[in-house]
């Protein structure tokens, strides 16, 4: 668990941490020079309830998210290490569910499920997944409760690791060995969650359950997590600049998986996804309609990243600047 600044909601993730249905070989707290006393709340709860394998460190300097998780990361010993919110509540089964499907599954590096919300008072937020999406809309395939979805490397499941996370970190668990090469080769240029994904999706490793294992909250101050309007009813414009944002990512992420490719000595990526990404950011760069025809020469890489209808929110977004 990476904490800063979480005074007001960590006492009740610790306590659905100490509530799990399987016993934790370790917890690790790495604190990021908070200033709000969550640090010595962390440490009494601790000597409270004799909790003697569970560690806290607190950083001399603040560190930022994504070396706080890395470095929290690396302390780990144990063979499975699960990522940990301060401000979320875990199902009491969460690593029970998890450590099954890791067991079903030999050739799982990482293993993540879904989440249901709730609001900074603990009450249920009401959300609907759009149709043919799972996971609130980080994953563009539909599936029923309960399915284990298994990540293969083709074109819909590459386009989708590149365009955002398929899950959150909070929702994760991930195998030693693939979280050190996270630790040892990242360049932490995407989010840390996302980074380690895409090491377990590069190695044929990557699963997803479609059931909630944590209650996510959202209070308005979250660090990261859901994109913003994701779990909002309320209509959406599209914007310019968000548009922007995805292609950033976009090209951190291409730049990430190639290099563990290489890495590891996988089959290179087909060069579309980068000739992809050039036109479509010229595209949104040139304000050029055309372009937006051109894209759809990549059709099946733009349609398994963005819905019909955010296909034609790139184009209203064209037309309606200056």
């Amino acid at each position: 668990m990476c904490t800063y600044n979480g005074l007001e909601y960590i006492t009740q993730q610790m306590d659905s941490l100490r509530a799990q249905t399987v016993d934790l070989h370790e917890v690790i707290i790495c604190d990021d020079h908070s200033t709000d006393g969550t640090l010595d709340l962390v440490r009494a709860y601790l000597e409270q309830h004799a909790l003697t394998n569970w560690h806290v460190c607190g950083n001399a300097a603040n560190k930022g998210y994504r070396r706080n998780f890395r470095d929290a990361v690396d302390m780990a010993q144990g063979d499975w290490i699960a990522l940990c919110d301060q401000d979320d509540i875990w199902h009491s089964d969460k690593l029970q569910r998890l450590s099954h499907i890791a067991a079903t599954y030999p050739q799982a590096r990482l293993v993540a499920g879904s989440f249901d919300l709730i609001d900074a008072d603990g009450k249920p937020i009401v959300h609907e997944t759009p149709a043919g999406q799972s996971n609130h809309g980080l994953i563009h395939v539909p599936l029923v409760p309960g399915t284990v979805y298994r990540f293969e490397r083709n074109t819909k499941n590459t386009a989708m690791l590149l365009s955002g996370n398929m899950a959150l970190g909070c929702t994760m668990m991930v195998r030693r060995d693939t979280a050190q090469e996270f630790v040892q080769n990242s360049s932490l240029e995407l989010p840390h969650d996302w980074d380690m994904a895409l090491w377990a999706f590069a190695r044929d490793g990557l699963f997803f359950l479609n059931e909630p294992v944590i209650h996510y909250r959202l209070h308005g101050n979250n660090t990261i997590g859901l994109p913003t309007g994701r779990a909002s009813k309320k209509k959406v414009a599209p914007s310019y600049k968000g548009r922007i944002d995805v292609m950033n990512h976009y090209d951190d992420a291409l730049k990430t998986l190639e290099s563990i490719l290489e890495r590891i000595g996988a089959p290179a990526l087909d060069a579309r996804y980068a000739s992809y990404g050039a036109l479509r950011r010229r595209m949104l760069e040139k304000h050029s309609v055309p372009d937006w025809l051109r894209l759809h020469r990549y059709y099946r890489i733009y349609a398994d990243m963005f819905t019909f209808k955010q296909r034609l929110g790139d184009l209203l977004v064209l037309l309606s600047r200056p």
